[in-house]
């Protein structure tokens, strides 16, 4: 599959996983990677050199999940030319400048005090959270991606 294309499938594909994925644990999302990574080491050879009139291998959709998957990590995933998250982070290509918000590793941890700011954080906002009570809002329904490196 040609890089283009495969980056034109995967930037339509994982947001729609990434929305499925929304209600998902840690753990869920842990198990739905390990089962992309397992199909994805072992089929990825019929993606890349399909056989004639083959069946196709649902690589791609399980590609797509293992990289939403990852969406749910502090600082995302970088990986086939793509960056996916789904929070503002430090260095993020998606919007350099915009500040993390508190808690975007555990956002059940998160509260709000009186005066809108976060009570509780995590190891992830001691690099540069914003402290303007923006940390409790949900992120982006499908994410953030974008295409890096060209």
């Amino acid at each position: 599959m040609e890089p283009a294309l495969l980056h034109l499938s995967l930037l339509g594909l994982i947001p729609l996983a990434i929305v499925e994925l929304s209600g998902a644990s840690t753990e869920q999302r842990q198990t739905v990677a390990a089962a992309a990574a397992d199909a994805i080491a072992s089929r990825a050879d019929q993606m890349l050199f399909p056989a004639p009139k083959a069946k196709p291998s649902g690589v791609l959709a399980h590609l797509a999940r293992g990289l939403a998957a990852a969406a749910y990590q502090p600082g995302g995933i970088t990986a086939l030319g793509l960056h996916v998250c789904l929070y503002a982070h430090p260095y993020c290509p998606v919007a350099p400048g915009e500040r993390a918000r508190c808690c975007t590793c555990e956002p059940g941890r998160c509260a709000l005090g009186t005066d809108r700011s976060c009570l509780t954080t995590c190891r992830w906002c001691a690099h540069g959270c914003a402290t303007d009570g923006s940390c409790c809002r949900p992120p982006s329904l499908w994410g953030r991606i974008t295409v890096v490196g060209e």
